[in-house]
């Protein structure tokens, strides 16, 4: 799909929504990207939690650099705008004191 697309010679518009920050927190490291994520984060130790958190992040930032270089190799990342965002709201597995408004 991708190589129709670069072959075209269209403005693209592309639609990635990573569902990796999300409840429940988990990663499988070893088996996605040889224990990368693991070692990246070996210095958060504060919590289980916030350890397995950093490892969900740290997966996300090299989806995205993977995604970045595949850009670049196909010489379209100099025409490109990229927009990262996030709608999640506090995860109530972050270990984070939870606030009450009211």
């Amino acid at each position: 799909m991708l190589d129709n697309s670069i072959a075209s010679g269209k403005p693209q518009f592309w639609y990635y929504a990573h569902q990796l920050i999300h409840e429940p927190l988990q990663i499988y490291a070893e088996s996605v990207d040889g224990g990368k994520a693991a070692k990246a984060c070996a210095h958060v130790t504060t919590t289980k939690n916030r350890n397995t958190l950093c490892m969900m992040t740290w997966a996300v930032d090299n989806s995205i650099g993977e995604f970045i270089g595949f850009l670049e190799t196909n010489g379209m990342w100099d025409d490109t705008l990229m927009w990262l965002t996030t709608g999640n709201t506090c995860s109530s597995a972050s270990d984070l004191p939870s606030h009450t408004v009211g």
